[in-house]
């Protein structure tokens, strides 16, 4: 089945838009992906870091003020129990709970609340390492969105420019051709003949064109033999 001229332009017109949409949404899917995992790093890794800096805070303001310290280590170390998100984290959180309710128990001395930083210590170190890794993942992921974004732009932009070379060419020519054509006409040249490869619009106005040639050929022949 033959496309009509204005199917065709649709189908081109249509063409373009479907590129500028797939580059469009292509960068907007990349980059909520890249912010979500920076999102995930903010609650999984650095909120953990928080809660142990505030815990690390209060044992460092210890004045002998127990109950105000027990208040701000018990419900940062509550938000702690329920941010484990690294290998490893669920250990060493649950072994400072374990100490926190022996410092409780048996006196809050120096040497209990530097068993308490100890395990805060390696916490916070063990999501700092986390941010670090996913930090780099973030970053070989961005440069790998670059490169894919960069490489369908490329391929669009050929068939594109491919596409806006030789389009108009499609609508330019048989009317340049007609237009010839009819100068030949009107110059009596009436062999003059329009040859279109296409069933579309185009088409059908060169099978219009010969016919008329036609006629004004035999026209032309009978009044030459008349005379």
């Amino acid at each position: 089945m033959q496309l009509r001229v204005k199917t065709k332009l649709s189908l081109g017109l249509g063409f373009l838009f479907a590129v500028i949409v797939l580059i469009g949404g292509l960068g907007a899917f990349y980059i909520n992906r890249i912010a979500s995992n920076s999102k995930e790093i903010l609650k999984d890794n650095y909120e953990s870091i928080q809660y142990s800096k505030s815990m690390l805070q209060g044992i460092d303001a210890f004045e002998g003020d127990s109950v105000k310290f027990i208040k701000n280590f018990e419900e940062n170390l509550i938000l702690q129990e329920h941010n484990i998100t690294e290998i490893g984290e669920k250990e060493y959180t649950q072994a400072l709970r374990n100490q926190y309710h022996s410092v409780r128990s048996g006196g809050m001395n120096h040497q209990s609340l530097q068993k308490l930083k100890e395990y805060l210590y390696n916490i916070t170190d063990l999501n700092m390492q986390a941010i670090l890794r996913k930090n780099n993942t973030a970053q070989a992921s961005a440069d790998r969105v670059l490169t894919y974004i960069g490489v369908i732009s490329a391929i669009c932009f050929i068939i594109v420019f491919t596409f806006i070379i030789n389009f108009p060419g499609y609508i330019a020519n048989p009317i340049k051709q007609l237009t010839e054509s009819i100068k030949q006409i009107a110059g009596k040249n009436y062999h003059q003949r329009l040859h279109f490869q296409s069933n579309d619009e185009f088409g059908e106005l060169a099978e219009a064109f010969n016919s008329m040639a036609k006629k004004l050929e035999d026209y032309e022949s009978s009044n030459l033999a008349k005379i």
